[in-house]
């Protein structure tokens, strides 16, 4: 009698406690602890190119927008424009590892902002172009 007693226990508050990992976990995987230090700053859309990061100056609607990135793979010819405005880079054959300045004059910054990343694969030597946005960065 007293080996059923201890284990309806276990059965009974084991299920309740799975719940509650479960729950916990979903909760974890969806960013509800993650406390950041505010305003986040990511580039979503551009795989090959890794936001390290961004910084706006200047009037609205005229900001001058400095980032800094990284790519995944070495490239040659990147050219980058944020928001309809070409941008310039600190150089234009980019090789992973070593971070790139990249300076944009007179954006429009907005919540969200369109970004294109054009390069040439120095692996395949085929050319490819990117498209994503910038967010976060208007504050």
């Amino acid at each position: 009698m007293r080996a059923q007693a201890a284990l309806e226990y276990l059965m009974t508050y084991g299920w309740a406690l799975l719940i509650v990992v479960i729950v916990g976990v979903a909760l974890w995987s969806l960013g509800v602890f993650n406390v950041g230090a505010g305003n986040v700053i990511r580039l979503t859309g551009v795989n090959s190119l890794q936001l390290i990061d961004a910084n706006a100056t200047g009037t609205s609607g005229a900001q001058n927008v400095t980032m800094i990135v990284s790519v995944r793979r070495p490239v040659t010819n990147a050219a980058i424009t944020l928001g309809g405005v070409s941008c310039t880079l600190s150089d234009t054959n980019m090789n992973p590892g070593k971070k790139y300045t990249v300076t944009c004059n007179n954006v429009d910054i907005t919540n969200s902002i369109d970004i294109t990343f054009d390069y040439t694969d120095q692996y395949s030597g085929m050319t490819h172009s990117e498209s994503g946005s910038l967010i976060g960065l208007a504050g």
